[in-house]
């Protein structure tokens, strides 16, 4: 999803210069600002794993001993 979203945004049809800069109508600030939040969600999804792993080796290791 995130992949068509970027792809969405760069390939939008630019605003004339004309208009005044609106960067949510900028594509590539658009890009940017998925960029960011998807980062920000793959940190957070690898934290939590490595949180959850930590957690059950902590589990299976009591068990053994």
């Amino acid at each position: 999803v995130a992949v068509g979203a970027v792809g969405w945004a760069v390939r939008r049809t630019p605003r004339s210069p004309a208009d005044p800069a609106d960067p949510e109508s900028d594509p590539s600030s658009l890009a940017q600002q998925v960029a960011v939040a998807l980062d920000a969600q793959m940190r957070k999804v690898a934290t939590q794993a490595l949180t959850d792993n930590n957690e059950q080796f902590l589990t299976l290791a009591t068990e053994r001993f």
